[in-house]
């Protein structure tokens, strides 16, 4: 079994391998194409997540530089 969302109906589905069309290696992520119980056809990556460095994620929200007065 396998939950994947689907585009189309906008609906988190749990798939059984019957709806499962196709798995793919694509280097560093598995790609999984699928059919929806609704008819649309989806792909689902897994892999690495990329992880950001924490600088750029410090300058992407500046909130996040904030510190707290003390009291």
């Amino acid at each position: 079994m396998l939950s994947v969302h689907c585009e189309d109906c906008d609906t988190d589905v749990l798939l059984g391998i019957e709806s499962i069309s196709a798995v793919q290696n694509a280097g560093d992520e598995i790609v999984v194409r699928f059919e929806c119980t609704c008819g649309a056809s989806g792909v689902r990556r897994f892999g690495k997540r990329r992880r950001v460095p924490e600088a750029r994620i410090r300058d992407r929200a500046p909130f996040l530089n904030h510190r707290p007065r003390s009291m």
